[in-house]
């Protein structure tokens, strides 16, 4: 699995070590099988494997918050998101980033494609 992918969707992440984009491009394997994303696989894991990390604690502070802002404040730099896309109960951990919306999107114009719908169950 190269993390070529990962570093273009996922920019900000790109100084991450090898290791670690190894490790959470590991996580995303089971969730996206090849038999069934086919050429799409590699993106679909990067998509993953990034919404992962960034809802981890190993994360801290890195952001790819889904949703418009709600409220700013300059003092001490807050930012509150609204709610993203309504989605599944089973997907809205995914609706959490954008890394996490983009995965869903692909996922499911594969099961579009395809006739059948993943549900990662709140992975």
């Amino acid at each position: 699995m190269s993390s070529d992918v990962f570093d273009a969707i996922a920019p900000e992440l790109a100084s991450l070590s090898p290791a670690v984009k190894t490790t959470w491009l590991g996580f995303a394997t089971p969730h996206t099988p090849s038999v069934v994303w086919g050429s799409r696989t590699s993106t679909g894991r990067a998509y993953l494997a990034a919404h992962l990390y960034t809802r981890s604690a190993a994360a801290g502070s890195t952001s790819a918050a889904a949703g418009s802002p709600t409220s700013l404040r300059a003092g001490q730099v807050a930012v509150t998101y609204g709610a993203g896309p309504s989605v599944s109960p089973g997907d809205a951990d995914l609706a959490t980033t954008s890394y996490g919306l983009r995965f869903l999107a692909l996922r499911n114009s594969l099961a579009a494609s395809k006739g059948f719908v993943l549900n990662l169950g709140g992975a």
